[in-house]
């Protein structure tokens, strides 16, 4: 008897020293090589994604602007504004742009800052796309795939850079696993989780996220467990997830007044479905204007004089500054067919044209008519022309 009460004693360090395995070793199962390499890989992506982030200024271009914007408000957070005072959004769900703002409140607005979040996005998917491939092709597998991902030259550019598309990469990567799981372990809930990554992507890249839908549906139709009808139901579910998390944003703008909300860029009529599916949409994939023009969609094949006397439609409504005004801005703002090549930066030209044009006519003693729409955008401009000077 004493001799089994003091062997009891002796199994509680071998559990405990399992469940302290370093991070560098391999867990049960793998060979002993295979986390000290994913490691080295993962060392690469970092060198490659964050060398160099703080050169190569992008707190002033259009997305950047935003983004400080963004971080000074959260009304303009919530709905992705251009500008300070969240006149006019910018032209694409702002997912991406919210997460940036996020890291400036809290380590102020640098340009490395702006990139950190896709620095380190670029590195997390280099690790979840190991973790796919090891699953069901081993480790040799899963290390070439992670380390091909890595030293593909536009991955390091695109985690380099204050865009949105080294965050989709990581959500459908993520995407792509938890599906794989639901394959394997013929469970619903990874098959629903990877409906919310799909979401959460569209609301970064909007429908470019949802191309990957048929490769995820149509081999689960074909090779997961059960009957054809209890794969149709969960597809059906996680299809409904999908949908859900997509529109999360979408629902939002629709039903906030558009009193209470920035007028949606890209859009002729305010409305967040023309900006996704019509400008971001049709558009992109060839239609003329007249086609994306169906959905209120201003269409991308417009030209920059155009498309800055739309945002000067917008930014002057609600204000009696004579019938000459649109014109002054066109000029103030250097607009002309082939003048400025970035409808970007025609729009944030025509903002900051606004501004100083509302200098000299307050100057003046013109003032804006108390009567009809707010001058939102002008106003706006007004209140963002401090923090661009930050930035020259």
């Amino acid at each position: 008897m004493t001799a089994i009460l003091d062997a009891q004693p002796a199994a509680a360090p071998a559990a405990s020293v399992r469940r302290r395995r370093p991070p560098w070793q391999s867990p049960s199962g793998q060979p002993r090589w295979a986390r000290p390499l994913l490691l080295a890989v993962a060392a690469l992506a970092a060198t490659l994604n964050f060398w160099g982030i703080a050169g190569n200024d992008m707190r002033s271009d259009y997305y950047g602007a935003a983004v400080y914007s963004m971080s000074r408000s959260w009304h303009a957070w919530l709905y992705g504004a251009f500008d300070p005072a969240a006149s006019i959004s910018i032209d694409k769900i702002p997912l991406a742009f919210q997460v940036q703002a996020l890291f400036v409140r809290v380590f102020g607005f640098h340009n490395w800052v702006l990139v950190l979040p896709q620095a380190l996005a670029g590195v997390v998917a280099v690790l979840v796309l190991y973790r796919m491939v090891r699953r069901w092709a081993g480790p040799v597998a899963g290390l070439l795939a992670a380390l091909v991902l890595t030293l593909t030259p536009i991955t390091a550019a695109l985690s380099r850079a204050a865009q949105a598309d080294a965050l989709l990469v990581l959500l459908l990567v993520l995407a792509a696993d938890a599906w794989q799981r639901a394959l394997d372990t013929d469970r619903l809930r990874p098959l629903l989780l990877s409906g919310v990554w799909v979401g959460l992507a569209f609301n970064v890249k909007m429908a470019q996220a949802w191309a990957v839908l048929p490769v995820f549906a149509i081999p689960y139709a074909i090779a997961a467990a059960g009957s054809l009808r209890r794969r149709l139901g969960r597809l059906a579910a996680a299809g409904a997830v999908t949908l859900a998390v997509s529109f999360v944003w979408i629902a939002l703008v629709t039903l906030t007044p558009a009193a209470d909300r920035p007028y949606i860029d890209g859009s002729t009529n305010n409305s967040a479905i023309g900006m996704v599916f019509g400008y971001n949409g049709l558009s992109r994939f060839g239609a003329t204007t007249s086609d994306a023009s169906g959905l209120g969609s201003v269409g991308t094949n417009i030209g920059a004089g155009q498309r800055a006397e739309i945002h000067i439609g917008i930014m002057t409504d609600g204000l009696d500054l004579g019938d000459d005004l649109a014109a002054d801005l066109l000029v103030g703002a250097d607009m002309g067919e082939g003048g400025i090549a970035s409808e970007h930066l025609a729009a944030m030209r025509v903002h900051h044209a606004a501004a100083d044009r509302i200098v000299h006519l307050e100057s003046d003693g013109v003032k804006s008519s108390e009567q009809g729409a707010r001058p939102r955008a002008i106003l706006c401009a007004w209140s963002f022309r401090k923090p661009l000077r930050t930035l020259r």
